[in-house]
């Protein structure tokens, strides 16, 4: 049998030496390192962006049916919705609440504990049509700051369990001042396809059960309560039909608020009449 010697010590110095990177490929290996994680990190954050905005979609889709629901099992009469004014803030032990404060949604967005008990969502009268706390939350908000403004959070940090709010003239308890009140399906005199039922509102601004917008050539000629731009500054709402729009929005007051009141809309921009054109008409 032949003995084969080891290589000695100089040997595999040399092919140690042979094998290792020099620093030029070391620096071209990062360098193409730099570019790839240029080209897939953005296009991992706009397929987070875009998986998001179609959960979204589809939450508001099954809002939008559960209204529907809720009205052809109550002779056309649309699901009730309130403001600060029938609001509900604290849950029943016996889930009995008073039938003039019940609507489509109890619950306080702006302060605890509302804005984290989701047994208020569920006493509601329109979740057993939905049967999902998922579908009143939008996985883009943000709920603690967006846009460099500080919002209003719980002080446990946990996220608000609603994103949404409602139409105001979609069956109101209590009236708001201007504007048709919309009672049954056949009073939609826009039409279910160009009237929306329920928005995702600005975290900023959420609060009760509704967001107001005044409809055209109504004296309030400001944002009253504030859509949201959860999506790359686009936002989502329903219409009584079910179909869902995405809508980009380019009115920077309305984008950019922070929660420092009314704000008058941004004169290039057409969000405003746009939403009033979808809301409802003068009395």
């Amino acid at each position: 049998m032949k003995i084969i010697d080891p290589p000695n010590r100089t040997t595999l110095q040399c092919v140690l030496k042979n094998q290792a990177f020099t620093l030029i490929e070391l620096l071209a290996v990062t360098a193409v390192m730099i570019v790839l994680a240029g080209v897939f990190v953005p296009a991992l954050a706009n397929s987070r962006a875009s998986s998001d905005l179609t959960v979204c979609q589809d939450h508001l889709r099954r809002i939008g049916h559960a209204f529907s629901l809720y009205s052809a099992d109550n002779r056309e009469e649309l699901c009730p919705t309130g403001g600060l004014d029938v609001l509900v803030s604290s849950a029943s032990p016996t889930k009995s609440y008073p039938a003039l404060l019940q609507q489509w949604c109890m619950g306080d967005m702006g302060a605890a504990p509302g804005w984290t008990n989701s047994t208020l969502i569920r006493d509601s009268l329109l979740f057993p049509y939905v049967n999902s706390l998922a579908a009143y939350h939008c996985p883009s908000d943000p709920s603690s700051i967006s846009r460099g403004s500080l919002r209003t959070v719980p002080s446990n940090g946990n996220p608000r369990i609603r994103s949404l709010a409602a139409n105001c003239f979609i069956n109101p308890i209590n009236p708001w001042s201007e504007g048709r009140s919309y009672r049954k399906q056949g009073d939609l005199i826009l039409g279910p396809a160009n009237t929306w039922v329920a928005i995702e509102e600005n975290p900023a601004s959420i609060n009760d059960g509704w967001l107001v917008h005044p409809p055209l050539g109504s004296t309030s000629a400001f944002w009253v309560d504030y859509p949201a731009s959860f999506h790359r500054e686009a936002g989502s709402l329903v219409f009584d039909d079910d179909h869902v729009e995405t809508r980009h929005w380019t009115d920077r007051s309305m984008i950019d608020y922070g929660g420092a009141g009314q704000v008058p809309p941004t004169p290039k921009s057409d969000d405003h009449r746009w939403l009033s054109e979808r809301t409802t008409v003068l009395h």
